[in-house]
């Protein structure tokens, strides 16, 4: 076997021990699900009963439900660096483990939390403010691209703010300048999906979107991430 291959194997390696430990940990402990199902349930149960007063219009539901999408994400996906120097296991993760596996590993464990938060979230809210389905494949394309972009950009910034000792409490302040794009392509391409005449191919311009966002993401990250990690 090649010196390269041999390096993308232990990369490929170090990443998915990475995404083990993260998945045993939050087992054990299941501080980012609780407090993300806590948010989640909690926000949809406030909008369903404020919604139950009155018809506000689809945007505006729209809007809650990304609003929602968001903050669940944050309160519980910072959490995957932010303990690592809470418990002082970032040294030895350091030396175990090069830069970018640890962003990779790190990343796949955000996508999959992020996965049952869009699975949890989008059918109940979807349920709860009546919206339409014009367009069902569409719309779960248009939120599959939005949580991926989502996770991309919550990941490099819980490792920012884990380096720069701030807490849980500031990861959304801090991360909602930088998705404030993502969010505004995303209410616009989920309310496209509402509407049947709406051709196609411009629907997938705006999927394209989300996902180029996401890419460019990942781009940076993985440019700024060793400098991130090694200070």
């Amino acid at each position: 076997m090649s010196t390269g291959s041999t390096g993308q194997f232990s990369l490929f390696s170090a990443a998915w021990a990475i995404l083990v430990k993260d998945i045993r940990s939050e087992f054990r402990t299941r501080v980012a699900l609780n407090s993300i199902l806590l948010f989640s349930v909690t926000t949809m149960l406030i909008v369903g009963f404020a919604a139950a007063s009155g018809e506000p219009p689809p945007m505006v539901k729209i809007a809650l439900f990304w609003v929602t999408l968001f903050f669940a994400a944050f309160s519980g996906l910072s959490h995957v660096f932010i303990h690592e120097t809470e418990t002082g296991s970032e040294i030895a993760l350091r030396m175990a483990a090069p830069p970018g596996a640890v962003l990779a590993g790190k990343l796949c464990f955000n996508l999959l939390l992020t996965a049952v938060i869009a699975v949890v979230i989008g059918p109940l809210f979807w349920l709860m403010l009546g919206l339409s389905m014009a367009r069902p494949f569409a719309l779960i394309a248009v939120l599959a691209a939005g949580a991926i972009s989502l996770c991309d950009a919550a990941t490099i910034v819980a490792a920012i703010l884990a380096k720069a000792g701030g807490k849980g409490a500031l990861f959304g302040a801090l991360g909602f300048p930088i998705l404030m794009p993502l969010m505004l392509v995303a209410l616009h391409a989920t309310r496209l999906t509402l509407i049947a005449e709406i051709p196609t191919d411009v629907i997938a311009i705006q999927i394209g979107g989300l996902l180029a966002y996401g890419i460019m993401i990942i781009a940076m990250s993985a440019i700024l991430f060793p400098f991130i990690w090694d200070q």
